[in-house]
């Protein structure tokens, strides 16, 4: 229990504060970054560098097993222009933030295709911004061509960045993403 003096430390005109150490526990996959002078020292490395995840940053509900994986070097999951042009994309395949779960395995080591699908329960695989080999997936497909493994379905792209200015590329991926969802 702590003791008053802490207590008085931790409130400020009645409210209650956290530690930064113990916020960042509880909602380790926020979707808004701290500054890095802001960050709680164990996630850095001894030069002060940010330490790999251990787990993917992720947003999304997952409502309809589709996973989305993305390898971005930002603090967020996705950063702001392609996440927007990914909701866009979503909503033209009739699906929302709730639907998916949108994973960034920037940094992580362990990117096995079937731990990824079976963590999440994932029917559909997107990958933008890596190919198959990335997630260890044991057969080579070219890119906007959807391929069964198992029970689940893959389709890897261009990453998002790349897809915002390349019209071609956007026609493939509707294409792809018409017979993945089943769109007429």
């Amino acid at each position: 229990m702590a003791s008053a003096k802490q207590a008085r430390t931790m409130t400020d005109e009645g409210k209650t504060r956290l530690p930064a150490a113990l916020l960042a526990a509880l909602y380790p996959h926020s979707l808004v970054a701290a500054p890095a002078s802001e960050r709680p020292a164990a996630n850095r490395t001894a030069a002060g560098a940010a330490a790999p995840p251990t787990e993917p940053r992720t947003m999304g509900g997952n409502g309809k097993g589709v996973l989305i994986l993305v390898d971005q070097p930002d603090d967020n999951v996705i950063p702001q222009p392609e996440l927007e042009f990914l909701m866009n994309i979503l909503k033209a395949c009739r699906l929302g933030e709730p639907d998916v779960l949108i994973a960034n395995l920037h940094g992580m080591n362990e990117k096995r295709h079937d731990a990824l699908a079976a963590r999440w329960k994932a029917s559909s695989v997107i990958l933008f911004g890596l190919g198959p080999s990335d997630i260890s997936l044991p057969l080579a497909f070219p890119p906007y061509r959807v391929q069964r493994h198992g029970q689940t379905q893959y389709l890897h792209a261009a990453d998002l960045k790349t897809l915002r200015s390349d019209d071609a590329g956007k026609r493939a991926l509707w294409t792809a993403l018409r017979g993945l969802f089943g769109i007429a």
